[in-house]
């Protein structure tokens, strides 16, 4: 899991994915880094993809940020997770951080 946002009624905008790819030995489309909010607080396996996100592939080492910044954030509304799926951890391995803000969870509407 990426991020799940915090408990009391909050929601979460998120305005960067900061991405560091610290091993690649292979790239291409198989090498990818999946992005998407689960219907669920819960990422793991079974728990459904409500929405990608991004499908990131690196072209090679090195660090990347995916801004959300406009307009206003990628939303996470209360209950439910920004999850991660790397599609292929044999051959290229991430680092992920998300950063952003807590709002009301009235702020983000749950659809």
């Amino acid at each position: 899991m990426l991020l799940q946002p915090p408990a009391g009624g909050k929601a979460a905008v998120v305005t960067t994915i900061h991405i560091n790819t610290f091993m690649a030995t292979a790239t291409g489309g198989a090498e990818s880094l999946g992005i998407f909010r689960s219907s669920t607080s819960n990422c793991a396996s079974g728990h459904a993809n409500e929405r990608r996100i991004e499908d990131f592939t690196p072209a090679g080492l090195g660090e990347t940020n995916l801004q959300y910044d406009l307009p206003g954030g990628l939303a996470v509304p209360a209950g439910k997770a920004l999850c991660l799926q790397n599609f292929d951890p044999t051959n290229v391995r991430f680092e992920v951080s998300a950063r952003g803000y807590a709002v009301p969870a009235t702020a983000v509407p749950t659809s």
